[in-house]
């Protein structure tokens, strides 16, 4: 057991005596009404513990006690982050962080500055290049910050992403998605568009861009410029995940998110609790596993989901600004105020290794 979870044993939540005093009583009552036989004792022993323990997590959750309980909980554990070594690097790769400070690499051998002011930033496959934008401009430059070309538009220029082939980058700009190839040659709009940033289908043999038009989401063919699906829905789109294998597309909403098929049906439907706003999500590097960022005032929760299981892994005062996953899928980075947090997602009720180094900007991507 760590140090935090022989502290957590020995402390007192607030209100904790109170909630017990509260859920005593019912779980007295429900362990007289059982039947009185010995050969049915242990059974009832089982069936009735859970119970007891839903009782006094009734007590912490529902009542104003509980709620002291829950932060003091979640401060206990999200204190525990520990700031690493400015050489370190969880996860190895390459981290890519911009901002009004400039364009960073971040690697086992710490923060590097590679280029100047920028608004967003992507890399290429296998992170040979970096895209960037600045205002109306759009920037590849190498991971040494050497610029290779650049290309402007009359409106700002917003959420360029490199095709899985190399060959392409979408970006928006001016209510429309536009298309330029890998060289900067070729620049050309493909199709009104507007909020969440493209998402390229992961099918390989094929070259197809899921994006937003208002509250429509497209799945359209860039060689051929056909239309694969088109799906409304709710609201508009705040963020577009595919799946690792191309069949899953993840819908993030601000009060719902949904899957979407390769063929743009409905999977399901999930709607954020009342008083909450989805934030941002993606698919994990690997399998169908996907991550949500969810907003409750100036708090952030990151829910981690698996089929049809969600749970809150981390809960911190603050909004998380940027999201991404090691190339390998074992560490993710969130972007939280003026840290970056490393943490290795799990399905547990803690925190493994969670460690914070400092932003250099937003997080934008991961690279190998």
């Amino acid at each position: 057991m760590t140090d935090l979870g022989r502290q957590l044993r020995r402390m007192r939540a607030p209100g904790e005596e109170a909630a017990f005093r509260r859920a005593h009583p019912l779980a007295l009552a429900a362990i007289q009404a059982a039947p009185p036989r010995r050969r049915r004792g242990r059974h009832a022993a089982r069936v009735l513990a859970p119970l007891l323990a839903a009782l006094l997590a009734a007590g912490l959750v529902l009542t104003s006690a509980g709620a002291d309980v829950r932060t003091w909980i979640s401060a206990a554990v999200t204190s525990k982050a520990e700031p690493v070594r400015s050489a370190a690097l969880p996860g190895g790769g390459r981290l890519l962080t911009a901002g009004s400070d400039g364009l960073f690499v971040r690697t086992s051998k710490g923060p590097r500055r590679i280029f100047g002011d920028v608004g967003e930033a992507a890399w290429s496959p296998q992170g040979l290049f970096v895209v960037a934008t600045r205002g109306i401009e759009l920037i590849a430059v190498s991971p040494r910050g050497e610029r290779r070309w650049s290309l402007h538009h009359r409106a700002a220029i917003q959420h360029p992403r490199w095709a899985p082939s190399g060959y392409q980058i979408a970006y928006l700009s001016g209510g429309s998605v536009f298309l330029v190839d890998g060289d900067g040659s070729n620049d050309a709009r493909l199709a009104a568009a507007g909020g969440a940033a493209p998402a390229w289908r992961p099918v390989r043999g094929h070259s197809q861009l899921a994006y937003a038009n208002g509250r429509t989401v497209v799945l359209r063919d860039t060689i051929d410029r056909r239309v694969l699906f088109s799906t409304r829905v709710a609201h508009r789109p705040l963020a577009l995940s595919w799946s690792k294998d191309g069949r899953r597309l993840l819908v993030v909403q601000r009060d719902r998110i949904q899957l979407l098929d390769e063929l743009g049906a409905r999977l399901r439907t999930s709607h954020a609790p009342r008083g909450t706003r989805n934030v941002t999500g993606t698919f994990a590097p690997a399998g169908r596993d996907w991550t949500l960022v969810r907003a409750q005032g100036a708090s952030s929760r990151l829910m981690l989901v698996s089929g049809q299981d969600s749970l809150k892994v981390l809960e911190l005062a603050g909004r998380v600004d940027g999201l991404a996953y090691s190339p390998s899928g074992r560490w993710l980075a969130l972007g939280v105020g003026r840290s970056v947090w490393l943490l290795r997602p799990g399905y547990h009720a803690g925190l493994r290794g969670v460690q914070t180094v400092p932003a250099h900007g937003h997080v934008m991507d991961w690279a190998p």
